[in-house]
């Protein structure tokens, strides 16, 4: 189900390590939209875009510290608030996008090897997470997000969140060692939401908590619909 695509087929993008983030400087509240957007090295997604065929390096050693709640950000992000529902700074305008079609991509995979998959192994660089869709300013909703043959091997807070989108499908992915929730739903409106045929191994295991900790494999806080089949 889940084909590696050789190096000679995708463009890599390695985030440089100056970059990532290491301390514990505040990543959601009170920072601004130029500071937000310095600490996420990711691709802010517009409507009527597809990204397909890229292997993509995070350099963050570590969760924000004031990122439990998670305010992204991700490798792939949509437009809106930096931090759940107070919008005060913005990625991007700040408002819903439509038509996102994301193929065939691999995160956090150039210091992997399987002599060195084990379940607490923490502080490897990577991004924060996979793909996130956040809240907007005016609470319109993201539509029409697809997400195919995405791999992410690390990431230091959840694999994927739609914690603002509607009509959004995720297949043939395949998602492990994250430092929260693997496949995600946070939003109360959130309609017809697809996650078909994916796999999700460790969850929690990038905090060092294994599957005993806080953290799943499917999660979900508030939807009007959605499926994991």
């Amino acid at each position: 189900m889940f084909v590696r695509t050789g190096e000679d087929e995708q463009t890599f993008f390695v985030v440089d390590a100056d970059a990532g983030l290491s301390d514990g400087r505040p990543y959601c509240k009170k920072v601004s939209a130029a500071t937000a957007k310095q600490l996420r090295p990711g691709f802010l997604l517009s409507s009527n875009t597809t990204v397909f065929n890229i292997n993509v390096q995070g350099a963050d050693l570590r969760r924000g510290s004031d990122n439990g709640d998670l305010c992204g950000g991700g490798v792939f992000e949509t437009p809106g608030c930096v931090r759940g529902e107070d919008c005060e700074a913005s990625t991007g305008d700040g408002k819903a996008v439509r038509n996102v079609r994301i193929e065939n991509v691999r995160l956090n995979d150039l210091y992997y090897s399987e002599d060195k998959f084990r379940a607490n192994q923490t502080n490897m660089p990577a991004s924060q997470v996979a793909l996130w869709v956040p809240t907007t300013k005016d609470g319109a909703q993201s539509e029409n997000i697809s997400v195919s043959g995405l791999v992410s091997m690390y990431t230091h807070a959840d694999g994927i969140n739609f914690h603002g989108g509607s009509s959004c499908r995720v297949e043939n992915s395949f998602v492990a060692r994250t430092g929260d929730d693997i496949f995600a739903v946070w939003n109360s409106e959130a309609k017809d939401i697809q996650y078909t045929n994916c796999t999700g191994l460790c969850p929690g295991c990038a905090m060092g908590l294994g599957v005993n900790g806080f953290s799943w494999c499917v999660a979900t806080y508030g939807f009007q619909s959605v499926s994991f089949t």
